[in-house]
């Protein structure tokens, strides 16, 4: 997979709105946010179907976890390129 810049909470936000998610951060434990997609669906590894996906509440992410964020963010049906290019 292609090397991430580093992100966390705001830029993560940010780059869900830019792809159509609403926006939730009332509906989050804690300080995650819920980000719900109004047309699209994903299906993840398992097979399990989902409108959204969670936004946790942090400064800067791990590599590992932005790796498994812009996953999840696939799964809706962007390019990883698409998902990039928006952070």
């Amino acid at each position: 997979m292609t090397s991430v810049s580093s992100f966390g909470e705001k830029q993560a936000i940010k780059l869900c709105k830019k792809l159509g998610f609403i926006v939730d951060k009332s509906k989050g434990k804690g300080g995650h946010a819920k980000a719900t997609h109004p047309t699209k669906t994903a299906k993840d590894d398992q097979g399990r179907t989902t409108k959204f996906i969670i936004i946790r509440g942090k400064k800067e992410y791990s590599k590992s976890f932005r790796e498994r964020f812009i996953k999840e963010l696939t799964h809706f049906g962007f390019t990883k390129e698409e998902i990039i290019e928006n952070i």
